[in-house]
């Protein structure tokens, strides 16, 4: 009756497994493998003299296999963030304040030395800077009605003149 092997369970019927290469001891004369066989590192890690190298090759596949999936994962991010980038972008669009550009020039150009256009767009500190020096001397009250013109001046919250 043939016996089992002991690694893979296939029937035994010398002195070497047809399977997976396992040696019976029953069948050696004498030791010469120093290791009892190709497979004694399963039954006796201490005996393994190739432990240490399958140790280092198996951290060196893990730590390939770590930096293959981040590279992955980046290549993946950065590719999503290229297709998306202006899915959700809303298109530019300019707020403009409720103040007319129009009247806010009519107002610089009749009483634009007393700074009223300044008043009438709430800029109440600069229209009383206005007001107590003449348009700041002429020059900002001609500054100020080339801006308006230009559609450059704002309101006290910072948005444009409406047309």
């Amino acid at each position: 009756m043939a016996t089992q092997c002991p690694i893979c369970g296939a029937p035994l019927d010398g002195k070497e497994c047809g399977y997976c290469g396992y040696k019976n001891p029953s069948w050696q004369e004498e030791k010469t493998d120093a290791r009892g066989g190709p497979y004694a590192y399963a039954r006796h890690p201490e005996q393994d003299l190739f432990r240490e190298d399958r140790r280092r090759e198996e951290e060196r596949r893990f730590a390939e296999d770590r930096r293959y999936e981040e590279e992955r994962r980046f290549e993946e991010d950065r590719r999503y963030a290229q297709e998306n980038l202006y899915r959700n972008a809303v298109p530019y669009s300019r707020s403009f304040s409720h103040y007319s550009k129009w009247t806010a020039f009519v107002l610089c150009l009749l009483l634009g030395l007393l700074g009223v256009h300044r008043f009438y767009v709430r800029k109440i500190g600069t229209g009383l800077l206005w007001f107590f020096t003449l348009g700041f001397f002429g020059l900002g009250w001609l500054v100020d009605v080339i801006m308006i013109l230009a559609g450059v001046f704002t309101d006290r919250s910072g948005l444009a003149l409406r047309d």
